[in-house]
């Protein structure tokens, strides 16, 4: 989700990524719901779920977020994929529609 992982690695090291990283990390946190489920998926990914939430209120969501993150001392950025689960879809087939939704945000 956070983009600028690798630059923040190689310009100020590691433990400069890690802040940031908790920093985002806080931020989610404390911009979703109690009882929104928020992991760390792998390196700089997180994987958010927000029952009961459509599209557009996750969108709206980390638009805020991302925001409040712009305004922070380290200024992160993050791109957000969203995808809300079909009836039949498993697991991975969402959180791989997701991630293309990402990759597409990113390109964009």
């Amino acid at each position: 989700m956070w983009t600028g992982s690798k630059a923040v690695n190689d310009i100020r090291g590691h433990p400069a990524a890690d802040d940031i990283l908790c920093e985002v990390a806080r931020c989610v946190r404390e911009g979703l719901r109690s009882y929104d489920v928020v992991v760390r998926f792998g390196g700089d990914e997180f994987v958010c779920s927000l029952a009961g939430q459509d599209t557009t209120g996750a969108e709206q969501r980390f638009e805020q977020i991302s925001a409040q993150l712009a305004e922070g001392p380290n200024g992160p950025t993050f791109t957000v994929g969203v995808a809300e689960r079909r009836a039949d879809e498993s697991l991975d087939e969402l959180i791989i529609r997701a991630d293309a939704a990402m990759l597409n945000a990113r390109r964009a």
